[in-house]
């Protein structure tokens, strides 16, 4: 299962969210934060490791794009 990061457009939390397909509408993600089902799909770099200890973060993501 594939680890998707998103933005939440109500209270502009950004989460990860591990969806069982990709065929799942962002409408059905809920905010962890506000539990909101107003969420988009954010598009990333992959997270890369040079040293196998760094950590991926939301930080190479940028904002919503509308694709899905």
């Amino acid at each position: 299962m594939p680890m998707y990061d998103y933005h939440c457009q109500v209270c502009s939390a950004k989460f990860e969210e591990l969806v069982s397909s990709h065929r799942v509408l962002d409408a059905e993600i809920k905010c962890p934060k506000c539990k909101k089902k107003k969420s988009k799909r954010m598009l990333c770099a992959p997270a890369l490791s040079t040293n196998g200890k760094d950590k991926p973060s939301l930080s190479n993501c940028g904002a919503p794009s509308g694709f899905s």
